[in-house]
């Protein structure tokens, strides 16, 4: 069942956007075709839109699906219409360099509401360990990835074609007075994480609609259900996100 966006996200609360190739085909597989996905987000993002609409905390870009850490803070019909520009331009132009036809993304992207700042620092960790976890290099910070993910932004301070889009999270910013005790302070906390946890992908950051503690996720589920039901009786329009 499609469950409309407007039930799972509010405004000023974090969530975690997937989106997957068609038939999980390896079409961002080359360095190129990852530039160009991330061209159409970032133009997009900078041109058209404003981080008082919604905010970019982090990205990960693999072969076949993407990752973004966002929060919206305003109307999350702007969020929605920044995907399909950015996505739609992705996909027509990827079928026009490669002479086909057909769809490029699975489905519409997946947008899982996070309780807190706590979830929110260990999706971020999640995403930068993808690659890790994939076997393509052998820890978050490599140079290799430099372009496709934010990780070296928060380690270093490192700007990319791409950085600019991007907006820290309050407990980024809590980690230290200055630019370099945050990023040293970050840097440890993903090691811990890569020991602990990066090796082994976690179930729970990428199903569903919700990612938190379980009397919370207990209560989101059950307005979710409250707010199903009313528009099953008619009580609100059907939602088109």
């Amino acid at each position: 069942m499609r469950i409309p966006r407007k039930y799972v996200i509010e405004p000023f609360t974090p969530f975690h956007k997937i989106w997957r190739c068609h038939n999980r085909e390896f079409l961002l597989q080359s360095h190129a075709e990852k530039h160009a996905y991330l061209k159409c987000l970032h133009d997009d993002y900078i041109k058209k839109c404003s981080p008082d609409d919604f905010v970019i905390y982090g990205y990960n870009v693999m072969g076949n699906h993407g990752h973004e850490a966002d929060e919206v803070r305003g109307d999350i019909n702007s969020f929605s219409e920044h995907m399909r520009r950015a996505n739609g331009l992705f996909g027509l132009n990827f079928n026009r360099r490669h002479h086909r036809l057909g769809k490029v993304a699975h489905d519409r992207p997946k947008t899982l509401r996070v309780q807190d700042d706590e979830r929110l620092k260990n999706l971020m960790f999640y995403m930068d360990c993808n690659p890790v976890r994939a076997g393509i290099i052998k820890h978050p910070t490599d140079i290799r990835w430099k372009e496709f993910s934010s990780c070296r932004y928060y380690c270093y301070g490192e700007k990319n074609s791409y950085s600019d889009m991007l907006t820290e999270p309050e407990w980024y910013l809590k980690l230290g007075e200055d630019a370099r005790s945050r990023q040293r302070k970050y840097r440890s906390m993903l090691d811990k994480f890569l020991i602990e946890r990066g090796l082994k992908r976690d179930p729970k950051l990428g199903s569903g609609c919700f990612i938190g503690g379980e009397l919370w996720e207990y209560e989101m589920k059950k307005k979710l259900s409250g707010l199903l039901n009313k528009n099953h009786r008619g009580g609100d329009p059907p939602d088109v996100v």
